[in-house]
């Protein structure tokens, strides 16, 4: 199984957060860095992988860190083989 662990230190901006997440899981070139082509991407992995999510994403990222979340979880939902871990 593949994992990725994401780093806080990387959402200190919405732009930031997309590129570490395009970098950290190898997403495309043609990735649209933003939370549609994140939940595009995350229901077209094909193996078994795991996402581990600070737990301080929602005091780095407010609103959006909420939503950020949101679509990690409705991708794991989709697609079977992605699973995610909000750190306690």
């Amino acid at each position: 199984m593949k994992e990725y662990i994401l780093d806080s230190k990387y959402m200190t901006s919405k732009q930031e957060l997309h590129e570490h997440l395009q970098t950290l899981m190898k997403f495309p070139s043609y990735y649209g860095k933003n939370l549609d082509a994140l939940y595009d991407v995350l229901t077209d992995i094909a193996e078994d992988t795991l996402v581990v999510l600070p737990k301080d994403t929602k005091t780095k990222l407010g609103d959006y860190g909420v939503t950020l979340i949101q679509v990690f979880k409705d991708a794991s939902e989709e697609n079977p083989k992605l699973k995610i871990r909000i750190e306690k």
